[in-house]
């Protein structure tokens, strides 16, 4: 395991990423990153000499934002790309024959504030997206209409989720309350609403307290997300009281009964604001002689592996235990903003409001066997084997003039470092015409003839890339803001000993066929957590 901050400058004069995610289709490593400059910038990964360099040159600039872009997320099925900002519009792009070359396919509009976060369905149809507006939409894509708009939301709509198997959606926000939506027919109606927990430790008095942290977060996301199969939903920003504290902590939820956590994750003194599953389902691993031999906490056939983002740092957790594997901090001088694995799991981004991205790379099995295709459950081959993408040769989307400019009228209570008005120009040719003011540059001077077109792009903006102190290499030892301090990270894997929740817990990969089993409703007893507000030992 090693960890890589290319010293670069992402987007503008080193801005705030707020948003980043891997293409899970093409050959290549292919990253897409939203900042605060409004620009989406999608960038190409190489690692080198055995793993021990990591790469980066720049591929496209798409410039349609007006103000900063908080999210961007790859359609599972790699032929578009969604992005959303503080213009109050989402864009869907559409990838064209030549390879790094996207156009707008789709404008939708339908927020009145600032969008956090969307989530695209699994058959890449359908899109939820959740604003500051304190509603959450369901978007049909080939329409480019809405299906329904969720306005339960007292408060802002900070994170969303479309269920793999496609039968429920999910929102969550600074209201403290997690809605579950029925997507049945697509008429989304709330089925759960939960936001408080009654417990009764032995021999003291039922307790009931509210189990999200409010509005002071220290962070505009909260970007919950289910696993690869749907069998788990994981919620960040929770918080678990013990007597008269609490502790910050993350909620597992099973979809056999969304009403009431199954679980919680404590271990971290900031709160956590993003969780994001790897794409790929692990062999189980065997026990360990010198351990006591406990069942496994979940009834898997497999293991799936997460990673939990707090404000300034990250646990990496997998199904078969409760106690993180991997304890990542002090990479980033400001607040972590989202997190993406590769199609192949050996890279981890982390994007972060100081302006830069540390990726964590895994040597191949470090994670565990990767389960083959053959073993993988037939509903959930559809989900995780999908093609590459088929491009087409299509004609850029045409937008009336009155819809160039899209301006927020409402002042927000936040306050971001970059909210440009500029002109809307050509995606197409926004690489070319926007050049001069992209502050990127690739960190090797021996890129392939292959990535000439991103070595030209990187070597005219290379001055801007100079005077904001990036030095080119990317093996993130580099002084990032000029007073010779540099973050340093702890990686410190744990040994890990299972914790049952109950004996008779079991949580199976969901399937069409089968009802899904019932599951306890009792959370892990406070006794048995285990709290990392410090490093855990090695």
């Amino acid at each position: 395991m090693k960890l890589f901050t290319p010293q670069i400058v992402w987007h503008g004069n080193k801005d705030p990423i707020y948003g980043l995610d891997f293409h899970r289709r093409r050959e290549d490593c292919i990253l897409a990153t939203g900042g605060a400059d409004s620009e989406v910038r999608l960038w190409k990964l190489v690692q080198r000499d055995g793993g021990k360099s990591l790469h980066v040159a720049v591929v496209s600039c798409l410039t349609r934002h007006t103000k900063a872009v908080n999210t961007v997320r790859f359609s599972p099925d790699g032929s578009m790309l969604a992005s959303a900002g503080d213009d109050a519009v989402i864009l869907i792009w559409k990838q064209m024959e030549e390879k790094d070359s996207w156009t707008v396919l789709k404008m939708l509009r339908g927020h009145r504030e600032d969008v956090y976060d969307v989530c695209w369905s699994s058959d890449s149809r359908f899109l939820i997206s959740g604003s500051i507006d304190n509603t959450a939409i369901a978007w049909d894509i080939q329409k480019g209409q809405q299906l329904s708009m969720l306005s339960e939301s007292k408060q802002y709509v900070q994170g969303v989720s479309w269920d793999p198997l496609g039968k429920v959606v999910a929102s969550f926000g600074s209201d403290r309350i997690l809605r579950i939506y029925s997507t049945s027919e697509h008429k989304f109606k709330c089925v759960h609403s939960i936001t408080k927990l009654s417990m009764t430790d032995e021999g003291a008095t039922p307790r009931q307290f509210r189990i999200f942290l409010d509005e002071t977060l220290s962070s505009f996301f909260r970007r919950l997300t289910f696993s690869p199969d749907g069998s788990l939903l994981i919620i960040p920003a929770g918080r678990f009281e013990t007597g008269e504290s609490s502790i910050n902590c993350t909620y597992v939820f099973s979809r056999n009964n969304f009403s009431k956590p199954i679980l919680y994750l404590p271990g971290t003194e900031k709160p956590t604001v993003a969780v994001r599953f790897c794409p790929l389902l692990f062999e189980l691993l065997p026990g360990s002689d010198d351990e006591e031999q406990d069942p496994p906490l979940l009834s898997l056939p497999y293991r799936m592996v997460y990673a939990v983002a707090a404000v300034n740092t990250v646990l990496l957790y997998d199904t078969q235990h409760t106690a993180p594997f991997a304890y990542i901090s002090n990479i980033h001088y400001s607040g972590i903003t989202d997190l993406s694995w590769s199609k192949n799991g050996d890279l981890l981004g982390v994007a972060s409001s100081d302006g830069y991205c540390t990726f964590v790379c895994f040597e191949p099995g470090e994670l565990g066997a990767p389960l083959s295709r053959g073993a993988v459950p037939p509903h959930l081959s559809e989900l995780l084997f999908l093609p590459p993408p088929v491009l087409e040769r299509d004609s850029p989307c045409s937008v009336s003039p009155e819809n160039k400019a899209i301006i927020c009228s409402k002042s927000k209570s936040k306050s971001k470092s970059s909210n440009r008005e500029e002109p809307v120009g050509s995606s197409n040719a926004g690489c070319e015409k926007m050049s001069s003011s992209c502050g990127a540059t690739t960190t090797t001077a021996d890129v392939q003839q292959s990535e000439q077109k991103s070595e030209d792009l990187a070597r005219s903006c290379s001055s801007q890339t100079q005077n904001g102190n990036g030095n080119g290499s990317g093996d993130g030892n580099g002084d990032r803001n000029g007073s010779g301090a540099t973050a340093t990270a702890a990686i410190k894997p744990r040994r890990i000993r299972p914790t049952l929740i109950s004996s008779s817990a079991v949580c199976k990969s969901p399937s069409s066929t089968s009802p899904p089993p019932s599951l306890p409703d009792t959370l892990l007893p406070p006794s048995h957590a285990h709290t990392h507000s410090q490093p855990p030992p090695s």
